[in-house]
């Protein structure tokens, strides 16, 4: 899965693995998209952005308020992270 990620990732801007983004998400599920926004120093439109962007990939899903990651994207996110 991470291979096809990142020959994703490689293929298209649009389609790149958030590591920064995919680790807060995972360490804080359920978080305002904007407090999620200005942990990571972005805005929250950028922010609800780059988290769509992982959305399409399967890796996170939306929740009443804020995301979590997937099954998927916590496997991503354990790979990625060196676990």
């Amino acid at each position: 899965m991470v291979q096809r990620l990142d020959r994703l990732d490689s293929a298209s801007r649009h389609a790149r693995l958030d590591p920064p983004l995919l680790a807060a998400i995972e360490e804080s599920p359920g978080l305002r998209s904007g407090d999620l926004a200005e942990r990571l120093g972005d805005e929250q439109v950028r922010l609800k952005r780059r988290v769509r962007r992982l959305k399409d990939l399967g890796l996170t899903e939306s929740l009443g308020i804020g995301y979590r990651l997937s099954p998927r994207g916590q496997a991503v996110t354990e790979r990625l992270m060196g676990g």
